[in-house]
């Protein structure tokens, strides 16, 4: 008679991530920055339209899938800071980050609200 082999369940893997709503207010305290209006456009009293309007989440949203409780990815290094067309607030908030998580930049994050 043919031995019956014993079914084994699947793993559990689990990995290390960064939230990244956290590191980015982190990141803004320590710099004294606002990354959502970096401009400060929506802080102008009263409200100045010439001043541009620069969000970093939604250039973040942009470049990713994104909704409530969803990993992403910031935007992709090399692409963003060797590209002409990158703005230069856009590429001095990149290099906030990569200073801050350097290795792990080009890793997944989590997203929710």
């Amino acid at each position: 008679m043919a031995k019956e082999k014993k079914l084994k369940p699947p793993k559990r893997h689990s990995k290390k991530y960064w939230t990244y709503h956290e590191v980015e207010h982190y990141l803004e305290q320590l710099h004294g920055k606002k990354f959502r209006d970096y401009a400060g456009r929506w802080a102008a009293e009263p409200h100045d339209d010439s001043i541009p309007y620069q969000d970093f989440w939604h250039w973040v949203c942009d470049t990713n899938e994104v909704h409530n409780g969803c990993f992403i990815h910031l935007p992709e290094w090399e692409y963003f800071m060797n590209n002409e067309d990158t703005e230069p607030w856009k590429k001095e908030i990149m290099q906030f980050f990569k200073d801050f998580l350097g290795d792990d930049y080009d890793e997944r994050m989590w997203c929710e609200w």
